[in-house]
């Protein structure tokens, strides 16, 4: 709460990748409606470009895993031609992420 998107991205990937990032411009701002179970769902997403830094020890992993209390996260890196075969949610990243906009866009995206 009361945290900027921004701040929260780097917070983030401090606590669960052990890293500090470079936060680019924000790229989507997504609506997300989807339903899990019985429940119906309005995400509302900030979509950043973001770079490690050249000395950050994830740019020799393929995997990284750690625990966020009983969870554990898996995290995986892949060349963007594999983006078609891979599972990704929201689907629109499939072909957003291989024609990044030059400006920010809203995207709607309804699973219903």
């Amino acid at each position: 709460m009361l945290e900027q998107s921004e701040d929260a991205l780097q917070r983030e990937w401090r606590e669960e990748l052990n890293t500090d990032i470079n936060v680019g411009r924000l790229v989507w701002v997504v609506e997300n409606f989807f339903k899990e179970g019985d429940r119906d769902f309005h995400e509302v997403g900030m979509y950043y470009m973001i770079n490690l830094p050249a000395n950050s020890s994830l740019l020799n992993f393929k995997e990284y895993t750690c625990t966020d209390g009983p969870v554990t996260l898996r995290f995986r890196w892949f060349p963007l031609s594999d983006i078609v075969r891979l599972e990704i949610h929201p689907l629109f990243l499939k072909k957003g992420l291989l024609h990044i906009p030059e400006c920010t866009e809203h995207v709607i995206w309804n699973y219903h």
